[in-house]
């Protein structure tokens, strides 16, 4: 056999011996962080874009809802919203967390309900390990 043909036969065999198959996406969480200062918000929504939330899981004594439509998802968390560590979204592929971006779309005074100046706080997304 030439060596030209032995390297076309390789070539065959490699390319039968690949397999297509991908390995199935792994669940991850992300933390849903706010930080600022002044007035504590009794209320804030926050849009969500870069993929789909399976879930939406906020901390102990706060409140939320999670809804989706063609802008992103939309998550409301209602109580003593202090800066930290608000809630965790689980996402069905954690490998594309980095896809994922946050900004806050409201905020409201706890015992007024009036809005909040939006440039007092930052939202982020912090993925889990």
């Amino acid at each position: 056999m030439s060596a030209r043909r032995w390297v076309m036969a390789l070539v065959c065999v490699l390319t039968a011996c690949g397999g297509t198959e991908s390995t199935p996406p792994v669940p991850g969480e992300l933390i849903v962080r706010v930080v600022g200062q002044g007035t504590s918000p009794g209320a804030m929504v926050l849009t969500i874009s870069g993929g789909p939330i399976t879930k939406a899981t906020p901390i102990t004594g706060v409140e939320g809802a999670l809804s989706t439509d063609a802008s992103g998802s939309h998550l409301l968390l209602v109580g003593t919203l202090v800066s930290g560590d608000l809630a965790v979204l689980t996402i069905p592929d954690r490998s594309l967390a980095a896809r994922y971006v946050i900004s806050l779309a409201q905020l409201a005074d706890a015992s007024t309900f009036s809005l909040l100046d939006l440039s007092q706080r930052t939202a982020s997304l912090v993925a889990q390990p």
